[in-house]
Parts: C-alpha cells; structure tokens; sequence
C-alpha cells in the first residue's frame, strides 16, 4: 500500500457510483454485498479492520448494521479517507468508526488486534495480494476469520471476453489495475499464509442480475445525472465498459467472488 497512490475514482465517478451501488460505496451491491460477506457470521461486540475502505459506506454499516463494536478503516488514497471521515461525523458514528491512510508495507497495529479482518472488492488494486494477506494473518487473533469479497477470474487461460473487459478497466482513463486472480489462486494463497477453513465461492449468478440492474440505471433513471457528474464522453465509455463486464460475466470468466479464511486457534 501507499500514501501516495493515486485517486482511483475522480470526484464526478465517486458521486455517480453512490447514485448506483449507496452512499460511501464504490463497488457493488452495497449493503447487500456486505450482507451476503458476512452471512452466518456473528460479528456483533467485535472489533473489526476494513482493510481497503474506500469511501466508508461498508465500514459505517459494519456498526450500524451488523454491531461490530468499534471499526478501522485503511486505505491507500488519502482522499477517500477524508471522504470516509464525513461520512463517520454526518452518521455520528465517529467514535466507533475510524479510518486511517496507510502505506506500503506492514500495517500500524500489532499482532493478533482484531476480531475480523473484513475487506470488499478492494484487493483487486494490489498486483501483489501476498503481503495484504500475510498482514491480516498477522494482526488477526487466533481462531478469528478474514472475510470479504474479491473480483476473480474462473481457473484456466484468460478468454478473449475478459481480457477485453480488463484492458477497457486499464485503459489511460483509469488508474485501475485489475489484477484478476483466479479462483483456485486465491484459495492456495490464502492456505499458504497459514489460514484454515479457507472457502472462495464465486458470486457470478447473483452478480449477472446485479449488473444488469446497474446498468439499468445508468442508461435510464440516472443518465442525465451520470452525463452531468462525468461529462457525456465518460458516461457513454462507462456503459461501453458496463456492457463488456456483464458479457464477461455471462462467459462465465469474470467471477466476483467471496472468501473466509480462519486463523487457527
């Protein structure tokens, strides 16, 4: 991670993904993603690191929603925490929520200091995902889970329909990298830091349907409001970019996934 890392989203993008997915969230489902993370796990009374924490939006609904006692966000873009602190003080909810920028390398806290370690869909930045999955190995307590949720690709050779989809997300207009592990990948990843009970399941079904209601809005109830935050040149190329995802989706290549991991006791 990095201090220094560029803004991922420009001011125009961030409020147009809010249109979408809620307020404080930049990738999909919003609170219905979170829900589907955590599904089955009790996280009421606990003490929980978002790593990747964007703009807030999960952090804030990890207290509000689901009880967690007290949350730290990290994040590599020193905008989005600034962003993700208004959001703390407009729901009152800053002395349980706190986020931090951070840089590459290990994090600030010590050895085994949370309950979860929760992250969704921001791993998908790191073009090494090992020392991110090393830290939250570290700084979890033993018999404690690591949860989220990732963009991964299905096992096998790249196809063509994904690899287009990846070089429009890398193309000069976006920082993104994008970097698409496999299914298998992150599992064996996981395993090789030392985490038990890992699952990775894809969320492709759920996500075809949840993709095609975004682009829905973005093409129809909240066009004018995307060609007036993005200009209309960015808006035609984010449905462009929308319409070749969902054809990813539909091979089957593009598979937006989530994992648990447990720290052995």
């Amino acid at each position: 991670m990095s201090e220094t890392a560029p803004d991922v989203y420009s001011e125009g993008e961030v409020a147009s993904l809010e249109l979408v997915w809620g307020e404080g969230y930049l990738s999909p489902g919003g609170p219905d993603a979170v829900a589907r993370i955590l599904e089955g796990l009790e996280i009421k009374g606990k003490n929980v690191l978002d790593l990747g924490s964007g703009i807030g939006g999960p952090a804030i609904d990890l207290v509000r929603k689901f009880g967690a006692s007290s949350v730290i966000g990290v994040d590599v873009v020193a905008r989005n925490i600034e962003k993700a602190r208004e959001l703390a003080r407009r729901t009152a909810l800053n002395t349980q929520v706190d986020f931090r920028a951070v840089s590459e390398g290990r994090l600030p806290f010590a050895d085994q200091s949370f309950d979860i370690v929760f992250s969704k869909d921001a791993l998908i930045e790191a073009k090494d995902k090992a020392p991110l999955l090393s830290e939250a190995f570290r700084i979890l307590k033993r018999g404690c889970w690591f949860v989220g949720s990732d963009w991964l690709r299905k096992d096998g050779p790249i196809a063509d329909v994904l690899q287009h989809w990846i070089d429009l997300s890398r193309s000069q207009e976006s920082p993104h990298t994008f970097a698409l592990a496999s299914l298998s990948e992150t599992a064996r990843a996981l395993e090789a830091q030392g985490f038990a009970q890992v699952a990775v399941k894809s969320e492709n079904a759920w996500y075809r349907l949840e993709a095609r209601r975004e682009l829905a809005l973005k093409t129809g109830a909240h066009w004018q409001a995307f060609i007036e935050l993005r200009g209309e040149t960015d808006a035609r190329q984010s449905v462009a970019w929308h319409q070749a995802m969902i054809a990813a989706l539909d091979s089957g290549d593009f598979c937006p996934s989530i994992f648990r991991a447990r720290k052995p006791a």
